[in-house]
């Protein structure tokens, strides 16, 4: 077995060990994080170190994309057409793209969409 290999059997290892809540104070985990997370299982050990189950919001994105749009949202529907011609399932309101930011700008209203960065 590659050592690749055993660094995410080490990480699945522990995640399934040490409760979240307990894992960013655990010293293996500590050891662990400086000698890097394999790239497979970054997600994984991320949402583990953040507790993102207990802090998860079921329904949150359903809720706001139910909001109203934000005012920036014609220009993140022109962004998205010009920046992915050949994708028109993220041009419109419902495309994942548009929607994503759509409901991002609702959640954090003080973040302002800037359009200009389209190369």
């Amino acid at each position: 077995m590659d050592a690749h290999r055993q660094r995410e059997l080490k990480w699945m290892s522990l995640i399934s060990a040490v409760p979240a809540a307990q894992a960013r104070k655990n010293k293996k985990v500590k050891k662990l994080l400086m000698e890097g997370v394999p790239s497979s299982v970054r997600y994984l050990v991320w949402a583990h170190l953040m507790d993102s189950k207990a802090r998860g919001m079921p329904g949150l994105y359903s809720q706001l994309g139910k909001r109203g749009k934000v005012p920036a949202f014609n220009n993140i529907e022109h962004d998205a057409q010009i920046c992915y011609p050949d994708h028109p399932q993220l041009h419109t309101a419902q495309g994942t793209l548009v929607a994503l930011l759509q409901s991002y700008l609702t959640m954090v209203p003080d973040i302002q969409y800037e359009t200009g960065w389209v190369l």
